[in-house]
């Protein structure tokens, strides 16, 4: 044939337009220039772009949702300062009331049940993981003897709880009369978060304003292992099995002392530890 190169080691042929590359005797070549030639060096990559090779197995990283960065940002609280209202029976019958309308409902609800002895509101709660952190609270607790007293806070609170309200159905409890007494109590924790927040024993502000409650009932009890998981959990407490107590009256208490309580280690049928305490 006529239209015939022959190039290194293969003969090219065209035949009616088409070209075929053909065996031809050459030289062999060495098997490192071969592999030299096949490895396209750097430049000649960027050139063809040719992607470097991906790892056989899959890279993975873990997923952290919006939830897990917060709760990873601020400390699991082991402390709260109370105010103890379990010396009410007033407060005592109320809550056991409610208390047997639930379970009357749904047995389930039993599970839910905060005993009546532990009734009281919370103003704070706060992580005092070492025993410095610990110190410091009491150490706190103490020297707001005098803080209060230049905001005029001193004295005992005169309170008077009524009504039911709850959580977004995840927690029932009972409320507080809208007067003078729920007033000071609200300056009072309010002074009291600004103070901890001075001393670095509290992790920041959630931004989530007070309210004032005495708690009955709440699912999250259900997560500890309280109930058997073979009677089921319920996902809300219905307002159906409480719906004829929204008006339920639990007395007027008074509030003599604040408490800096400790979380865990409580004993069944008694009132949480009291690690520190402030008289008004």
């Amino acid at each position: 044939m006529d239209d015939v190169v022959r190039k290194d080691t293969g003969v090219v042929n065209e035949v009616d337009g088409v070209k075929e590359l053909c065996d031809a005797e050459s030289e062999p070549i060495p098997r490192s220039a071969v592999q030299a030639s096949d490895q396209p060096n750097e430049s000649e990559r960027k050139k063809l772009k040719i992607e470097p090779e991906l790892p056989k197995e899959p890279v993975t990283f873990p997923r952290h949702s919006p939830r897990d960065v917060k709760r990873t940002a601020r400390k699991r609280p082991t402390h709260f300062v109370a105010a103890r209202v379990s010396h009410s029976p007033s407060v005592i019958k109320a809550m056991e009331t409610v208390q047997e309308a639930l379970r009357l409902h749904n047995p389930a609800l039993h599970g839910t049940f905060v005993e009546p002895v532990t009734s009281h509101l919370t103003l704070m709660v706060m992580p005092l993981d070492s025993i410095e952190r610990l110190q410091a609270g009491q150490q706190a607790i103490k020297a707001l003897q005098n803080e209060l007293g230049t905001h005029g806070l001193k004295g005992p609170l005169y309170l008077d709880v009524a009504g039911l309200t709850h959580f977004r159905r995840q927690v029932l409890y009972l409320d507080l009369v809208k007067n003078d007494g729920h007033d000071k109590l609200v300056a009072l924790a309010a002074a009291m978060r600004s103070y901890f927040l001075g001393t670095g024993l509290l992790d920041g502000d959630d931004g989530r304003p007070f309210t004032a409650h005495v708690t009955v009932a709440k699912l999250s009890n259900l997560m500890k292992g309280k109930w058997p998981k073979h009677h089921g959990i319920p996902r809300i407490i219905p307002e159906e099995a409480y719906s004829d107590l929204m008006m339920i009256d639990g007395g007027s208490v008074t509030v003599s002392e604040l408490q800096l309580c400790r979380m865990a280690g409580r004993a069944r049928g008694a009132y949480y530890h009291v690690e520190a305490s402030l008289r008004l």
